[in-house]
């Protein structure tokens, strides 16, 4: 949830100092000065010869590449290869592989499915576990979800439905942005510990559990020291909850956090 988005307008700069003459903008690939935006210019029609290919099956040829093997993998002739299609023919529809990633996002941010309610909780709360989930499914997009904010249309869609929901919290734009920050940035705590686990576990061949298993005498060993009293109380408890009951033990407890704060008649 990323609340007040940076939306700057980027102007081109003045050529020479001084000069009387009116600058041209120079437009960048791939730049962000509102002129080479890939949403600020229209979606090119298919070409003749490509047999029926748009811009929607070369994105999501990439994001097939890139959830089973990487964002290091993706490259334009893997996708033109997966489409069955000439690599120089992709660049009609996109013009660079920063642009395709761009697509890419605002792609994955269309799987979220918060309709607001009224009700605050539940709209968070739905709101936290599709997240969760579209980096779960898309391990990829832990590495380019935090430079520019996505500005396309699914993107802004969702932005209006989040502001939408966390209006109903009763309580100040800051405070609302502070609220949706918080839960934003739990899940994508929470997430990024979870694709290392993962990430660990594809490059070892050793699930969590049976390392957890491995290291347990030498933990007992140190415990039985001790010298670290309120670790083994901790450990000895066996509150050690699975991935998603810990998620909904944590984004459960922030929520009442939230309730606790808000204004009497706004807190259930």
């Amino acid at each position: 949830m990323e609340q007040a988005r940076e939306r700057g307008s980027g102007r081109p700069g003045r050529q020479g100092q001084g000069s009387t003459s009116k600058a041209e903008p120079q437009r960048r690939p791939g730049g962000r000065d509102g002129f080479d935006l890939v949403w600020a210019r229209p979606e090119r029609p298919p070409r003749r010869r490509a047999r029926g290919l748009d811009r929607q099956q070369v994105v999501q040829a990439a994001i097939t590449i890139a959830d089973h093997q990487g964002l290091d993998a993706l490259t334009m002739r893997r996708v033109a290869e997966a489409l069955g299609a000439g690599t120089m023919s992709l660049y009609w529809y996109v013009r660079s592989k920063d642009e395709l990633i761009e697509l890419m996002r605002d792609q994955v941010a269309g799987e979220h499915t918060l309709q607001p309610s009224g009700d605050w909780r539940s709209d968070l709360a739905r709101f936290a576990r599709d997240t969760r989930g579209i980096f779960l499914r898309h391990p990829w997009l832990a590495s380019v979800a935090f430079g520019t904010p996505p500005l396309g249309p699914n993107s802004l869609r969702q932005d209006e439905l989040t502001a939408a929901a966390m209006s109903s919290l009763g309580v100040d734009l800051q405070t609302q942005g502070a609220i949706g920050a918080t839960v934003y940035f739990f899940v994508v705590g929470f997430v990024l510990r979870e694709l290392a686990q993962q990430q660990v576990q594809q490059r070892t061949g050793v699930t969590i559990q049976e390392w957890r298993a491995s290291v347990a005498p030498y933990i007992q060993q140190q415990l039985a020291s001790g010298r670290y009293p309120n670790l083994q109380l901790a450990i000895s408890s066996g509150g050690d909850l699975d991935n998603d009951a810990a998620f909904e033990f944590i984004l459960n407890f922030i929520l009442d956090a939230v309730a606790a704060r808000l204004p009497s008649s706004d807190a259930e």
